[in-house]
């Protein structure tokens, strides 16, 4: 199985292709989703979720404010999910 950054980046690019309102240089998926909802979506546990989401929030991609994902680059989340060089 692919590795969970890679598995994680692209389903939020997969729900904010299809769930997204774009802003910015991203998206916001405005979609009440609980960690427990994404853990099942890219096969792991919450706990691992939640260090996934640590990483992509350390490098400035991923904000989770008021409960919602906002993905701040699409560019570098693609990148992450191995769709850009």
């Amino acid at each position: 199985s692919a590795p969970l950054s890679l598995r994680l980046a692209a389903c939020l690019l997969d729900l904010g292709q299809r769930f997204g309102q774009p802003q910015d240089e991203g998206f916001r998926v405005a979609l009440p989703l609980t960690q427990t909802d994404l853990a099942q979506l890219v096969a792991t546990s919450r706990q691992r979720l939640n260090q996934g989401m640590q990483d992509l929030r350390r490098i400035r991609v991923l904000d989770t404010q008021d409960g919602l994902l906002n993905v701040l680059s699409t560019e570098v989340l693609q990148r992450r999910a191995g769709l850009f060089g």
